[in-house]
């Protein structure tokens, strides 16, 4: 028996297997004048919530977060996944 193999310790089991999302990489690209024409949008049901008056914390803290889902759905709808070239990484 070869000493190198005695031992109190388990032997562990690795299985590496590469992972999809790292053998085709993406990065998000945003279009920026795709974006500006978006934002100029009035007619959406986010910025409907937001009512004339302020009136207090809790509808301040309301109409932010209504004003900030309306620019991430248009930051969702101008944007788009491209792969990472060879050169990028």
């Amino acid at each position: 028996m070869l000493s190198e193999l005695d031992s109190d310790h388990r032997p562990v089991l690795i299985q590496l297997e590469p992972q999809l999302d790292l053998l085709h990489p993406t990065r998000g690209v945003l279009d920026w004048r795709k974006l500006d024409i978006e934002l100029q949008s009035i007619d959406s049901p986010s910025l409907s919530e937001i009512p004339d008056t302020i009136d207090s914390v809790d509808v301040a803290k309301t109409a932010a977060g209504c004003l900030a889902t309306f620019i991430q759905e248009k930051i969702d709808h101008c944007s788009r996944e491209v792969p990472i070239c060879q050169s990028e990484r």
